[in-house]
């Protein structure tokens, strides 16, 4: 017989316990983990995605709102300095969003008041008071925009509409005196 030594041996392979398609325990564990990995990765993906979203869309609102408030501002300026017709498209470019709108539409109706264009001052007032029923400015407005339309009634109605939001609105008596004093003196 001939030594047996390992260069002559030969390697017997011995046949798998486990059928072909049953996964081992070796094999499914890192596919295990890529599936974990994958989740984990789509998760964090959504996060940071939300995350910028919020961000972008907190810029934009920021930056719209403030550039509302220079719009107002400028209006404002313009319309202590008596330049109605600037102060006008000021106050106007503001109404594009939400912030500030009842000062903006307040502006505005004290512009076209100025201008002597009544009927469009009226309107920006009832714009005003379809958001802000309880607007004192904006029933005062109203009033002053009825009056230089020759709607007294209604002007009188507008100027106690204020006086009951609010009491101490002295200006807004003494106009209601003053017309009803016109309204007396009339022929």
């Amino acid at each position: 017989m001939t030594e047996s030594s390992p260069d002559n041996q030969n390697i017997t392979h011995q046949p798998s316990r486990r059928k072909k398609n049953e996964p081992s325990r070796l094999r499914s564990f890192p596919l295990f983990i890529k599936k974990i990995l994958r989740k984990l990765a789509f998760f964090v993906f959504l996060i940071i995605m939300v995350y910028l979203t919020l961000i972008v869309s907190f810029r934009i609102a920021f930056n719209r709102a403030r550039k509302i408030n220079r719009h107002i501002t400028q209006a404002t300026e313009l319309l202590m300095k008596g330049r109605f017709e600037e102060s006008l498209g000021h106050f106007e470019k503001s109404l594009d969003g939400r912030w500030r709108r009842r000062q903006a539409l307040s502006g505005k109706g004290l512009c076209l008041l100025y201008l002597k264009r009544y009927e469009e001052s009226l309107a920006s007032y009832e714009r005003l008071l379809k958001i802000d029923p309880q607007s004192a400015q904006g029933w005062q407005g109203k009033g002053i925009s009825l009056e230089y339309l020759g709607q007294f009634d209604e002007a009188i109605r507008c100027y106690n509409r204020v006086l009951e939001i609010s009491p101490d609105f002295a200006s807004v008596r003494k106009q209601k005196e003053r017309l009803l004093e016109r309204i007396k003196n009339a022929p």
